[in-house]
């Protein structure tokens, strides 16, 4: 994550503490992830959560 994803300066992601919240909680776009990336994102949530689903980029 970086100034390629619209970010300022290098980031990470971390799916450690996910939770949810209302969408009028959210705020400004602050970067975002390309297709490659959100494949990468999404397989990282299914094996992090152990989720019967068939992982992204299996196909």
């Amino acid at each position: 994550m970086g100034p390629a994803q619209g970010l300022d300066h290098p980031g990470a992601i971390s799916l450690d503490n996910v939770l949810t919240i209302p969408t009028a909680s959210l705020g400004r776009i602050v970067g975002y992830l390309g297709e490659e990336q959100e494949h990468m994102r999404a397989r990282a949530m299914v094996l992090a959560f152990n989720l019967e689903l068939p992982l992204p980029g299996n196909r």
